[in-house]
């Protein structure tokens, strides 16, 4: 073969393996739609800016303005109109044609929504009688703004790693969360908490870009790499919070969450509200007696919660128990229970037939000082009989309160967000701090 037919042959294959390489490149770049905010009204206007004006485009049309600022009106229930700041209107977009609004500079600008920034592109959904705004962008670019809300950017970069790498395994396990809804995930604590652009801190963005493309794998598929605050000394098993078992979200130690923030906390209901809640959530009671723990699991959540009340008798989980009070202030299921009786059924009065000076029921055990001493009785009702055996007085006593003292925040599985960084001060490597806390993973790319 002439040399001159071995050069070409040469370029030819080089421009093949690059041409393959890049395709192969575009291909492994992960788009993921992020639903942001709550749900628009029709006849609402969103406010959108750019530094370089915007393209509006889907497969067939598209659309150039200029325009700095624009404002989108939701004015039809198939339609929206997109109007300049001088209220021109620029056009009328169905909400089936699936346009896409991105900056003309893509590359390195944003777009800002009611005055917060945003990557990529947006588009306006609507979805069984809904609306609401998609954001469109890149799976690296979304983490940028997921790991700074969802950890201090202040921590150690090997926490941060590790964040970053849970956050990117826990997306790509569940891009079909929301999928009937039109999108990937949301933006809230249902799925990751995300900012947007607006979020981002540089020491999140490095953690992001140092681990790109990094997961965790169980027999080669991605895990549900969720992650909690704090575990309060003791992570929790899947099983007991989600009722499904899985092999490697199992209870483990954790001493690294003991100090943490909201490792200790308390909170105090009356008996009222707990009613009120309770009902909320068709739990229909009448006056609350009492409440107990049944049992509790290995890390010592509270499994099973006895709710005992005039009329009946509720058995709830520890979960269900701390999501009708309020997760964000009722921090977890660790807890034990503390009452606050009645005091102003205190009886003290003078029996002295029947030989008893006073009753005292304030603590909740019942104390009878007679003549010879004071004598207590445990049940929470007293019948007091005169000489004849008949019934002088009922007492019953009453919570008034229940404060729940607790450990950790957060339903308890998988890592430790406060964990790891105590792991990372104490220098331990962001694979490390991920086979902590998830059993028999494997790291890869």
């Amino acid at each position: 073969m002439k040399l001159k037919y071995i050069r070409l042959f040469t370029v030819c294959i080089l421009f093949a393996l690059f041409f393959i390489n890049t395709e192969s490149l575009a291909e492994n770049e992960q788009y993921i739609d992020v639903k942001i905010g709550d749900n628009i009204a029709l006849n609402s206007t969103i406010s959108i800016s750019s530094t370089s004006g915007f393209v509006i485009n889907n497969s067939i049309n598209s659309y150039t303005s200029n325009e700095k600022a624009l404002n989108i009106s939701l004015i039809s229930p198939e339609y929206y109109s997109i109007f300049d700041l001088n209220n021109n209107k620029i056009s009328d977009i169905k909400y089936t044609d699936n346009f896409e609004i991105t900056t003309i500079d893509k590359g390195t600008d944003v777009i800002s929504i009611n005055n917060k920034s945003y990557r990529g592109s947006i588009k306006i959904i609507m979805n069984n009688n809904s609306y609401y705004i998609v954001n469109h962008l890149l799976l690296e670019e979304y983490l940028y703004g997921v790991v700074p809300r969802e950890i201090p950017s202040s921590s150690p970069i090997e926490a941060l790693k590790a964040q970053a790498i849970a956050a990117r395994s826990y997306a790509l396990n569940n891009l079909s969360r929301h999928i009937k809804d039109g999108y990937n995930l949301c933006d809230s604590t249902h799925c990751q908490v995300y900012g947007g652009y607006s979020a981002e801190k540089e020491n999140t963005n490095i953690a992001v870009n140092v681990t790109k493309g990094i997961v965790l794998k169980y027999n080669d598929k991605i895990i549900d790499a969720v992650f909690h605050s704090s575990s309060g000394g003791y992570t929790e098993s899947s099983e007991n919070v989600w009722g499904n078992k899985t092999p490697y979200l199992v209870a483990v130690k954790d001493p690294f969450s003991l100090n943490a923030p909201n490792s200790n906390w308390n909170i105090t209901f009356t008996n009222s509200v707990i009613v009120n809640n309770l009902r909320k959530d068709n739990i229909n009671i009448q006056d609350l007696i009492d409440i107990q723990v049944l049992d509790r699991t290995e890390s010592g959540r509270v499994k099973t919660i006895k709710v005992i009340a005039s009329d009946k008798t509720v058995l709830l989980s520890g979960d269900k128990f701390r999501s009708i009070m309020g997760n964000s202030n009722f921090k977890s299921t660790l807890f034990s229970i503390e009452k606050k009786y009645d005091t102003s059924r205190i009886l003290k009065s003078s029996l002295s037939k029947n030989g008893i000076e006073e009753i005292d029921i304030s603590s909740g055990t019942v104390s009878i000082i007679t003549k010879d001493g004071i004598k207590s009785v445990d049940n929470s009702s007293i019948n007091i009989l005169d000489d004849k055996g008949q019934s002088d007085i009922n007492i019953d006593t009453h919570v008034a309160s229940f404060s729940f003292v607790g450990k950790g925040y957060g339903h308890g599985v998988g890592m430790s967000q406060y964990g790891a960084i105590e792991m990372a001060k104490e220098g331990y490597s962001f694979d490390q701090i991920l086979q902590f806390y998830y059993k028999d993973i494997n790291i890869m790319q």
